[in-house]
């Protein structure tokens, strides 16, 4: 059992008002897409019966280093 970070509906200001619940109250979808450059993985969190989401998160992963227009490669930042 873990705390996840969320953001609650808004309030009566239109806010959304940060919070933290356990991981076990909501629902956690996973996925990915991936083509030849990149893979990116993500969870979703979502409170049951409910089509808000209130956590994401991801992750990208380069599968090659970015090529300028000269063909060298640059840095990641």
């Amino acid at each position: 059992m873990s705390l996840i970070n969320i953001l609650r509906e808004p309030d009566s200001n239109g806010l959304r008002v940060p919070d933290q619940v356990e991981d076990t109250l909501l629902v956690k979808t996973e996925g990915e897409t991936e083509n030849e450059n990149e893979r990116v993985t993500f969870v979703e969190y979502r409170f049951p019966n409910s089509d808000v989401i209130v956590h994401r998160s991801c992750h990208l992963t380069l599968k090659k280093m970015p090529i300028d227009m000269s063909g060298i490669a640059q840095p990641l930042i």
